[in-house]
């Protein structure tokens, strides 16, 4: 005869060999799928981080952009064409932009070489460089953001897959248990012990522990299919199993500044952006003072065009200093700086919005995090009751004080308690490590 202590082992053996394959795969051969590798996969894969990065390059081609904007413009003109003198008075013609004395109609052949370079503008230049400076820094902290949401994405997912995965470990063993209840209520039917009732709920049990195991699979390819989205890879149930998350008690050291995240940052450089464009705006409205330098060739033939193509000689050369003044564009520059007020109030708007979403989540995760610190020993405590009342079932079982059925009965209740526990500690432990993402997302 085995002791007591023998057949419990035996049973417990028997569990575990046989939850792999209800489960459906062996956890010898299946690939075990990582928190921190699922997420360099998807910060590789995801397109909108990639997005993000070209966003940066040109928001830096248009700082170069500007910055040339100091340097001097070089051109080039050359004209050709035939000149009517209507007033023999007037003897004035065009050369390219310039003028030159003539008084007959003739062919004419000019080049010009032009030159400008701007001197003064009251800081219009200055002002949109530091706009696009701003839209640099914009462009990168919504990368750090997409960043952020893109891990806590990836978090969610794969959260959801662990706990599907117990479920779904846990659903199979309730529908093997439900399965043997069900043959024993038969056998005591014919026994005449029971009624056609007790059958039936049997059965019902039976019913409802097959249906909750197949939700828990769906659920977990759901998981599994979420995941794919986000890595780009591909995750076969039946050949993946999730690895406990690699949990830590982090703690938030002082007070946590939410308008420290680059989520709320980006707020900040975009609002820093339009009000330097308003700047420009008001600058444009000034004068602005360049110098403007030509060199000119000329050639002119009253009878042959062909011969003025080769004649060029030097005309003449200039240097002007200009000042531009647009004192009157129609209102333009008004309506544009109101554009840009009611922007800057609408960006001021959704920055509080933010910044208050922000403060509730994390308010919530920090009072988990104090909750996981003071009542973790307890839900620690709970799981080894469990398994204390699963040793109890078993031996009351041997013992003859509970019947095969009620002691069935006691073990698929007990597996819900311990199941509910499981799904709690996960779901602790996620929170925890959503908690410390976001303090990482401070230091981005």
């Amino acid at each position: 005869m085995f002791s007591d202590a023998c057949i419990l082992k035996k049973f417990k053996l028997f569990y575990l060999c046989l939850i792999p394959f209800v489960c459906g795969f062996s956890p010898a051969f299946a690939a075990v799928l990582v928190l921190d590798e699922l997420l360099e996969k998807a910060e590789a894969h995801s397109p909108d981080l990639q997005l993000a990065r070209s966003d940066i390059r040109l928001r830096s081609l248009d700082q170069r952009e500007i910055r040339s904007l100091w340097l001097p413009t070089l051109s080039l003109r050359y004209d050709f064409g035939h000149l009517w003198t209507l007033d023999k008075r007037d003897n004035v013609v065009a050369i390219g932009d310039g003028v030159s004395a003539s008084d007959s109609s003739t062919w004419q052949n000019s080049l010009s070489l032009n030159a400008n370079l701007l001197l003064y503008d009251f800081g219009d230049h200055r002002y949109r460089m530091a706009g696009v400076q701003n839209k640099i820094r914009s462009a990168e902290l919504r990368y750090k953001e997409m960043q952020q949401q893109l891990f806590l994405s990836v978090l969610d997912a794969f959260a959801h897959g662990l706990q599907t995965q117990q479920r779904v470990q846990m659903t199979s063993e309730i529908a093997v248990l439900s399965q043997r209840a069900f043959r024993a209520s038969e056998r005591l039917l014919e026994a005449g012990k029971i009624g056609q009732f007790q059958l039936q709920e049997a059965a019902m049990r039976l019913a409802v522990a097959s249906t909750r195991k197949e939700d828990a699979e769906a659920e977990k390819i759901r998981s599994l299919a979420r995941l794919s989205e986000l890595t780009g890879d591909s995750y076969p149930v039946g050949e993946v199993r999730f690895a406990p998350l690699n949990f830590m008690a982090h703690k938030i050291q002082g007070d946590f500044n939410v308008e420290d995240l680059a989520g709320v940052r980006l707020f900040d450089a975009e609002l820093a952006s339009l009000q330097a464009e308003r700047s420009a705006l008001h600058r444009q409205m000034l004068p602005s003072l360049a110098l403007s330098g030509n060199y000119r060739f000329y050639a002119a033939d009253r009878e042959s065009p062909g011969k003025t193509l080769g004649e060029l000689s030097e005309r003449d050369a200039a240097v002007t200093l200009v000042v531009n003044w647009e004192f009157f564009s129609g209102g333009r520059k008004k309506i544009q700086v109101e554009r840009l007020d009611e922007q800057i109030q609408r960006l001021t708007i959704q920055r509080s919005q933010r910044i208050a979403e922000l403060k509730r989540e994390i308010s919530g995760l920090e009072q988990i995090a104090l909750l996981q610190e003071s009542g973790g020993t307890h839900l620690q405590r709970r799981q080894e009751l469990l398994e204390t009342q699963t040793d109890a079932t078993e031996r009351m079982r041997m013992e003859g004080l509970l019947d095969y059925t009620a002691a069935l009965e006691r073990e698929m209740n007990l597996l819900e308690e311990f199941l509910d526990a499981e799904l709690t500690r996960i779901r602790r432990q996620a929170d925890i490590l959503r908690l410390h993402f976001w303090k990482q997302g401070k230091d981005l």
